[in-house]
């Protein structure tokens, strides 16, 4: 306490002092922010230079007291300078007014033990950048580049120099040498100003050209520190960018969210962790990454979407981990515990796609046996009401509540002690949602006039009639265009009473698996389609080609049959290879071959997408349960 006192009476001291200095040369001062603020430079060279030693000595101390009370900005006084002196002298007496100040810094730091910490707001920005700095850089290489920046007044930089065990001498070498790159931009600024001004160019342009010199100084100094001192964390959750990120999504997914989650069960786990979610919707990566935030996390993500060049340099980045969807990838678990090694935790979305009926799929098989390689405590995320917002079978986004909540599955003995396969049942067990219940018991309340739009593509057989593609979807309603059932969605997004009893759309996509069972079990699956292709390339986009062919799929494998590109292409899958057929609600199917991802598009009735998946997850369920 006394020492918070001391330093409080040296910081009034020092303002103190700056009122008698401003008091004695209170005159050459106002008169130099008067004639600045008229940007008349003939005037602030005629006060300069009218003053003799007086005004050269106004210039080194300004300087001096900007540094000294960090707030006074140097700039103006700089400016000033480059009008009224010579170039060369100009440097030299703001140089030297950095000289006194930094030294006064020194003094105030070493001597008088003043706490920097008052500085509260530069010393966040100066420890942020100093924890990130390459190893066996020190602080002196580190105050160079801070000299460089803008964001970081001069005098911060000294009181942090000077707080540290450098020796004077080579401090105040750092202070004068370090400031002149800055200094000499604002004095060549100042007599690029009275050029301009001499043949006639209008203030505006000379503002622009000025803010263009600037802008350009700043993307240089940023790009170098980018390069030296940034460079460690590129592709890690500790890059600068990892925040930024998830703070610009955030804006994005709060103008249709309204997220509530408690972190504190996570909070206090010190290492990493790995932290599994259900997958209800596309935005659940910035649930997740928010949910476990300040902790940083890499996320394993869709290795689709680090082909675009941009987002890949993005992804890669802030350690975002690629993965081949339903396929093993020998890259992608290298990349993991890697991160893990590091001290990073992983996200995981182990159902491996989006839900396509408000509840979850069964993980994908393996997680059981990473997670004990990984060696480190597993948690469960579990995500509701992402699903009711924005569901893979409707384009548009509704507002709605986010809710989340976590368990702790799994500790490092807990691994230890189980089998691969019982830490996937538990997983399985632990991830279970259904945003339906979810939002019938918490009274969450949809008033939607279009939440059944797009259903149609996703039911794609009545349950009454079995007539199959022979539903509408109109505002809140589902109805069959043959026999009339309809299915029409409540405000808690439930149906209301009909004659089938079907309460929701989780039930009813789960009548029509029911259905395809049936079917699979009755008689021989002899699905046929021609389809355009198109051949993803997963490093390049420009070595895509396109095609045609026919696609087929039975009780025992997937193929497909035609050209892409000049190319004649074949090849089968067998069902238990296939594992699930990700596509996209009227529009395609989806499998990998060999390193490259197919999408098929059905030159007729592209509702039969949904036909496809579910049935190829059936037959997977299927070909499971006979092992």
């Amino acid at each position: 306490m006394k020492k918070k006192i001391i330093n409080y009476i040296l910081l009034l001291i020092s303002i103190g002092i700056l009122i008698l200095l401003f008091y004695f040369f209170k005159n050459i001062i106002f008169d130099i922010v008067k004639y600045a603020k008229e940007n008349n430079e003939e005037a602030i060279r005629k006060v300069l230079t009218d003053h003799g030693i007086f005004g050269m000595i106004t210039v080194c101390m300004v300087e001096a007291l900007q540094m000294v009370v960090v707030f006074l900005p140097a700039e103006f006084i700089q400016l000033a300078a480059g009008i009224s002196y010579p170039p060369l002298i100009a440097i030299l007496l703001c140089d030297f007014g950095v000289f006194l100040g930094a030294s006064i810094i020194y003094l105030l730091v070493n001597v008088l033990n003043y706490d920097f910490a008052l500085l509260s707001k530069s010393s966040k920005r100066i420890n942020e950048i100093s924890k990130k700095k390459s190893k066996g850089r020190g602080t002196q290489s580190l105050m160079y580049v801070l000299f460089i920046l803008p964001i970081v007044p001069f005098g911060a930089i000294c009181y942090f120099g000077s707080s540290s065990k450098m020796s004077y001498r080579r401090y105040i070498l750092t202070c004068v040498t370090g400031v002149i790159p800055s200094i000499f931009s604002s004095i060549l600024m100042g007599n690029l100003f009275v050029y301009f001004a001499s043949i006639g160019i209008s203030i505006w342009v000379i503002i622009l050209i000025i803010l263009a010199i600037g802008l350009t100084l700043l993307i240089i100094a940023s790009l170098f520190v980018r390069k030296i001192y940034f460079k460690e964390n590129i592709g890690s959750p500790n890059a600068k960018l990892y925040p930024l990120l998830l703070r610009i999504f955030g804006y994005i997914v709060r103008r249709k969210s309204v997220y509530r989650y408690d972190n504190e069960l996570i909070r206090n786990e010190k290492g990493p962790v790995v932290l599994l979610s259900n997958h209800s919707s596309y935005f659940d990566f910035y649930f997740v990454a928010k949910f476990i935030y300040p902790k940083r996390a890499a996320i394993v993500g869709n290795r689709y979407y680090f082909r675009n060049k941009i987002i890949r340099k993005l992804l890669n980045c802030i350690g975002v981990i690629p993965k081949k969807l339903f396929n093993p990838d020998i890259e992608t678990i290298k990349k993991i515990i890697s991160s893990v090694k590091d001290g990073h935790s992983i996200i995981l979305f182990p159902e491996g796609r989006l839900s396509i009926d408000g509840s979850n799929y069964n993980i994908v098989d393996g997680t059981g046996a990473l997670l004990k390689k990984l060696n480190i405590p597993v948690y469960v995320l579990n995500i509701h009401g992402a699903y009711l917002a924005n569901p893979k079978w409707r384009k548009r986004r509704y507002r709605s509540v986010v809710y989340t909540n976590v368990s702790h599955v799994f500790s490092v003995e807990d691994l230890k002690e189980k089998t691969s396969k019982e830490i996937d049942q538990i997983i399985n067990e632990k991830i279970k949602i259904n945003d339906f219940d979810f939002a019938k018991d918490n009274q969450l309340l949809y008033h939607q006039k279009n939440k059944a739009k797009g259903l149609d593509k996703l039911i794609y057989c009545c349950p009454k009639c079995h007539k199959e593609y022979s539903f509408v979807s109109k505002k809140n309603s589902l109805i069959c265009s043959s026999c009339g059932q309809t299915f029409d969605i409540d405000t808690n997004y439930n149906f209301y009473p009909n004659d089938l009893e079907i309460n929701n759309i989780f039930e009813l996509y789960q009548w029509l698996s029911k259905y395809e069972v049936e079917k699979i079990i009755n008689q021989e699956i002899n699905l046929s389609c021609s389809v355009k292709v198109e051949r993803k390339n997963m490093k390049n986009p420009k070595l895509d080609k396109k095609g045609y062919g026919i696609c087929k799929l039975n009780n025992k494998c997937f193929s497909f049959d035609g050209i892409v590109g000049k190319e004649e292409v074949k090849f089968d899958i067998e069902i238990k290879n296939l594992k699930a057929l990700a596509y996209s609600v009227d529009e395609e199917f989806e499998c990998y071959y060999g390193d490259d991802l197919f999408y098929f598009y059905p030159k007729t009735n592209t509702r039969q997408c949904a036909k496809w998946s579910l049935i190829v997850d059936e037959l997977y369920k299927m070909e499971q349960n006979n092992e």
